[in-house]
């Protein structure tokens, strides 16, 4: 709402607060949000925002990883409760604090020429305590009193206890300007763009064996919290920056070229624990990434078009088993197809074809946990249809992808 009667201060406060329960025994859930935004508007070419947010989360944990005699299948003893909570009350935690801070520009240059521009900068801390069934022993995860394996009688659930905390310090922003413009008979519509992101965290993490708990008769207090403050942290570091240049080029009435360039400069830092101070896991990469498309509109809403591109996705922190980082993924793609607009411009019909060829992609290492492994090329080619159609009150999207 309006501060003044110009209207040239407006306001907006979002607050929300939120208490329940769910399912799990001892599990319960807390959210506290506040974010205040002030925009002043001087005149029609300029608009400035700046904001604030603090967000609170304080919860227990309810992810179980439950096994399956007990639950899916029955045991001769019989199922355990749905209500069941795994971990402790006492420590279980689940909770995260995030700040941000920030401003939004938007400035009207000329009658061809307008800027945009963000800044963010965010603190978020977290802090994981929790329990759950050592779900690697499998059907062997019962055990009776003894602790000896029972896998139709045993009560006794065995445990495993796990940490996590740590805090990330975020600081991004972009500055863009567009301009529309004519040399000759063609027209333009140019990008120039800068980006940053920079980013600082520390991580504490670990897991240890933990007793046994009764699922059937569960008795808590049979575990003490171990002590957390001797976990060596890793530390991260990553630097992004990243230049686009782009331009919309009208050649003709009906012929379009769209041409840019995408040049990204990645800086990582990574001490892991164990390591000396100075022991630093380093990796810098840089690419230029071109992107040319062309569409012609050959009459009755009819456009052929065909596409090329080149991507670039940096793995923030990506730790390989052999002490290494991840290595972006980059990747080439080729389209063409061909469009179809009603006269009415309430349909839409798209078909093309694609072959897209990517490389360094990340995936979960099998036999590291914790850790990744990069696969080498990957081919995915094939077709993809689709089709929008605006019903005035409805907007119906179908979508359908073969390779």
């Amino acid at each position: 709402g309006p501060l003044d009667k110009d209207g040239q201060w407006l306001y907006r406060v979002i607050a929300l607060g939120s208490k329940g329960g769910a399912q799990v025994h001892h599990a319960k859930s807390e959210r506290a949000v506040f974010k205040p935004m002030l925009t002043w508007v001087p005149t029609a070419r300029t608009n400035i925002t700046v904001f604030a947010e603090y967000q609170r989360d304080y919860n227990n944990t309810v992810q179980g990883y439950l096994p399956r005699l007990g639950t899916l299948q029955n045991r001769a003893i019989g199922k355990i409760s749905p209500r069941l909570f795994v971990s402790e009350p006492d420590f279980d935690r689940a909770r995260g604090i995030r700040k941000r801070a920030g401003w939004e520009v938007n400035q009207q240059l000329s009658d061809n020429w307008s800027m945009r521009h963000h800044l963010r900068f965010a603190k978020n801390e977290r802090i994981l305590n929790t329990m759950y069934p050592n779900y690697s022993l499998m059907d062997e995860v019962w055990v009776n009193e003894d602790g000896e394996v029972d896998i139709e009688n045993g009560q006794y659930m065995q445990r495993t206890f796990s940490h996590e905390s740590g805090r990330r310090n975020s600081l991004t922003g972009d500055l863009l300007f567009q301009g529309h413009f004519n040399t000759g008979s063609m027209k333009h519509n140019a990008l120039i763009g800068f980006d940053m992101n920079n980013i600082h965290g520390t991580t504490r993490s670990m897991e240890a064996e933990a007793t046994p708990l009764n699922a059937y008769d569960p008795v808590y207090g049979g575990y003490e919290l171990p002590d957390l403050s001797e976990i060596d942290p890793q530390t991260k570091k990553f630097k992004a920056y990243g230049i686009t240049l782009q331009d919309q080029v009208k050649l003709t009435d009906a012929l379009s070229i769209t041409g840019a360039l995408r040049y990204d400069r990645v800086e990582q830092r990574l001490t892991s624990p164990g390591q000396e101070k100075n022991a630093v896991t380093k990796q810098n990469d840089h690419k230029v990434s071109p992107n040319i498309g062309v569409v012609w509109d050959v009459g009755g809403g009819v456009s052929p078009y065909i596409n090329y591109a080149e991507s670039f996705e940096a793995q923030y922190g990506t730790r390989l088993a052999d002490g290494g980082l991840a290595k972006p993924t980059v990747g080439k793609q080729v389209e063409g197809g061909v469009k179809w607009l009603s006269p009415d411009k309430r349909i839409l019909l798209t078909g093309g074809v694609f072959n897209i060829n990517q490389k360094n992609g990340v995936l979960d290492d099998p036999n590291n946990p914790g850790y990744s492994i990069q696969n080498g090329k990957i081919k995915s080619r094939g077709i993809e249809l689709e089709s929008a159609f605006n019903l005035r009150t409805v907007n119906l999207i179908a979508q359908y992808t073969y390779n």
